[in-house]
């Protein structure tokens, strides 16, 4: 669901959207209990960071279909939802997070293929229950839920796919995953990461963002790199072939900075 709101406002509401999801604020539903939507998410260890200029492509992405049970599988526009009568697994969750996460893994290479070269799927967060929750709430809910990331050259990408594993068993998934190539003659120089978070806040300023907040922008910005989705770049709205961009992600992934111009944009 879109909230369509614009002009100045629209930024500046965004903007404190991003500042509130920096320090982890629940801005998407706050009468949502947190123990709901908490993860524990692991460490990036520098993934996604970028300490100097270099040079990035745009990328080409297209959909990979799944390859077996194809019955229980639905897809749209590219993100294929896998389900499968619910029973109760007999079996105990896996002993640690890691061999959750090499199932998982292991789960998606089965059903669809191998990662393209370049690539690989990551750990972004995992939940200890086979319904996304934090904890099991019950007998039934013991396993875990697995947040799956894309990447290329290492840099994250928005391709993202979720496994739950009751036991160990996949009833449920939502998976996206692509073919990746590099576009021709798009390779070019992106901005330095101070670039990008003086852009941000920029922009922030513009708009009438407080002193107070514009400061903690450039106190607490971790800008990381990521490709993600354009506007600028898809023009013929294929679904199952679509082009990602380099992009800073400053404070939060609401309003972000183009790599390539510096120009920030509300990425909803």
């Amino acid at each position: 669901m879109k909230i369509m709101i614009h002009g100045p406002l629209a930024v500046i509401l965004l903007l404190s959207i991003s500042i509130a999801c920096n320090r982890g604020d629940d801005v998407t539903n706050p009468a949502r209990p947190k123990s709901i939507t908490a993860s524990r998410e692991l460490p990036a260890g520098g993934v996604g960071l970028v300490e100097s200029v270099d040079e990035f492509p745009l990328i080409q992405c297209k959909s990979i279909q799944p390859r077996v049970e194809l019955s229980n599988f639905k897809e749209t526009a590219g993100v294929y939802l896998y389900s499968q009568d619910s029973k109760k697994s007999s079996e105990e969750p896996f002993e640690n997070d890691a061999q959750a996460v090499d199932a998982a893994k292991e789960w998606i290479v089965r059903h669809f293929a191998e990662m393209p070269s370049g690539s690989e799927l990551r750990a972004k967060s995992i939940s200890r229950s086979a319904s996304g929750r934090p904890k099991p709430i019950s007998e039934s809910d013991a396993g875990h839920t697995i947040s799956l990331c894309q990447t290329y050259r290492g840099i994250e990408t928005s391709l993202v796919s979720i496994i739950y594993l009751s036991g160990r068993t996949c009833n449920l998934a939502n998976v996206h995953v692509c073919t990746i190539d590099a576009t021709d003659g798009s390779l070019k120089k992106i901005i330095s990461k101070e670039d990008a978070v003086e852009s941000f806040s920029t922009i922030a300023s513009k708009m009438g963002t407080h002193k107070e907040d514009l400061d903690r922008i450039k106190k607490d910005a971790k800008p990381s790199l990521k490709y993600i989705w354009s506007p600028k770049y898809n023009k013929d709205l294929d679904r199952n072939s679509l082009v990602y961009a380099p992009t800073w992600i400053v404070m939060g992934d609401r309003v972000v900075v183009d790599a390539y111009t510096g120009g920030a944009w509300t990425n909803d």
